[in-house]
């Protein structure tokens, strides 16, 4: 059994380092959807109150749920679309995040799945600002190689020349 090769334009789609895929905001994005999702449908609800049998009882105030309840569909859209648009860009998370966090406070205006959804966007938003992408985290200090004095056993960085601990010189090896 040989060892299965791998077509070169695979690389190509989902990055030549198996952890550059990984390395994304994915609460936030999802957080992002999500709450725009919740909006989008509770402004349909919104705008379909005003539309139906109702509009004869309520009269002009019939008008006023369709705008409330369009506008609350066209801020979901713009947070759903922006969370989807943070996956691709993550250099620019915290544009991205500021964008999802003021137009997820504006569907608060709504009730309902409106307040969730707002709430998942606002918190999707700011997980957007906050995120730091891998090459800018430090090091965990585990993964520094170390190296051992042979003369106590303690472990010293890998640039140390003398041990801070004995004082043995380790340009005498």
């Amino acid at each position: 059994m040989g060892q299965q090769q791998t077509d070169p334009r695979w690389n190509d789609l989902i990055g030549s380092r198996s952890d550059e895929r990984l390395d994304r905001p994915v609460a936030a994005v999802a957080l992002s959807i999500l709450g725009g999702v919740f909006v989008i449908i509770s402004g349909a609800l919104i705008a379909s109150s005003g539309i139906g049998a109702e509009s004869i009882v309520f009269g002009p105030a019939s008008s006023a749920f369709v705008s409330i309840g369009v506008i609350e569909a066209i801020l979901g859209l713009v947070v759903s679309v922006f969370g989807a648009y943070l996956y691709d860009a993550t250099e620019r998370h915290v544009d991205i995040g500021i964008v999802i966090v003021v137009f997820s406070a504006f569907a608060f205006v709504g009730l309902g799945g409106a307040a969730l959804g707002g709430l998942l966007g606002v918190v999707g938003g700011v997980l957007a600002i906050v995120y730091t992408p891998a090459e800018d985290r430090p090091a965990p200090s585990d993964s520094l190689p170390r190296r051992v004095c042979l003369k106590c056993g303690w472990l010293v960085g890998p640039d140390a020349k003398v041990c801070p601990r004995c004082g043995h010189d380790f340009a005498e090896i």
